[in-house]
């Protein structure tokens, strides 16, 4: 109170302004995201970091400042494309009757994800986003294109080209699912590249091995089975609980063809010192 944010400001208005995006997002039909302002945004990040490349004290070779910096431009284009066909689809959306918008809320709501790196940033893995990530010399401001932005600043060349493949492919991949065509680059598996002959032989061979399996279990319960049958000749009981908690014995009589017929029962049971039901 007297150090950090003294009176609580700042922390009020944060209140303020988490909890008017609670209200907008929980009464939207359609989630307000606006892509085509976040990548006007990226837009602007690629010209303030090439800017810097282009003006660093580091030996960066003229193809990797032209020529591969060109492949991230062209991603953030290719991001902006697909946000004004959402804008279009979302107006197109709006505009209809329907209540459930579900599917493209999804749509919507997962896009961020894939600016996201499975193995995180450069030497500090728990940041993962390639948009922006907190500096590593400034504190909570935040670094724009981190992993490029970071190896420039460490001169380190290799990482400066890294930077750009990466950031520049999960641009596109967000600008691909944003069109419509999901896809996770993380799970996404081989079987969607499998022929249908394919597809049936891994089908065919999955149900060979649960055949297999279900053989191989039944070869050790048999001779079990076989066993509980003959010392159960006789009589047979088994304890049933019935909806008053009491447990009756009922006598099973097996006959010549291994069914079994109820032929008395009784209650009997009692209660132990422990409060417990004990069978007799």
């Amino acid at each position: 109170d007297n150090q950090g944010d003294p009176g609580f400001t700042y922390h009020v208005a944060m209140a303020k302004i988490w909890g008017l995006l609670l209200l907008r997002l929980s009464e939207a039909t359609v989630l307000p995201f606006n892509f085509k302002a976040q990548g006007v945004a990226m837009k602007q990040y690629c010209d303030i970091v090439h800017a810097e490349i282009l003006n660093s004290n580091v030996s960066i070779p003229a193809k990797i400042k032209n020529q591969h910096f060109q492949s991230l431009t062209q991603a953030v284009d290719n991001f902006l494309d697909a946000a004004e066909q959402m804008d279009q689809t979302i107006s197109a959306e709006q505009s209809t009757e329907k209540d459930d918008h579900g599917d493209l809320n999804r749509l919507i709501a997962s896009t961020e994800r894939h600016f996201l790196r499975k193995e995180g940033l450069p030497n500090r893995k728990w940041y993962r986003h390639v948009i922006q990530a907190p500096g590593l010399e400034i504190g909570y401001g935040s670094d724009l294109y981190p992993m490029i932005w970071n190896a420039l600043q460490q001169g380190n060349v290799s990482g400066i080209e890294e930077g750009i493949t990466v950031t520049a492919r999960h641009i596109n991949l967000a600008a691909y699912h944003l069109r419509g065509h999901p896809h996770n680059e993380h799970t996404a598996t081989k079987q969607q590249q499998l022929s249908p002959v394919q597809i049936a032989m891994l089908t065919l061979g999955s149900v060979a091995v649960l055949l297999a399996l279900g053989a191989a279990i039944w070869g050790l319960r048999k001779p079990q089975l076989a066993e509980s049958s003959t010392s159960n000749a006789g009589h047979s009981m088994a304890q049933l609980p019935t909806s008053e908690l009491e447990i009756e014995r009922i006598e099973l009589s097996v006959n010549d063809q291994g069914n079994a017929q109820r032929i008395s029962s009784s209650a009997c049971y009692q209660e132990s010192e422990q409060n417990t039901l004990v069978l007799r």
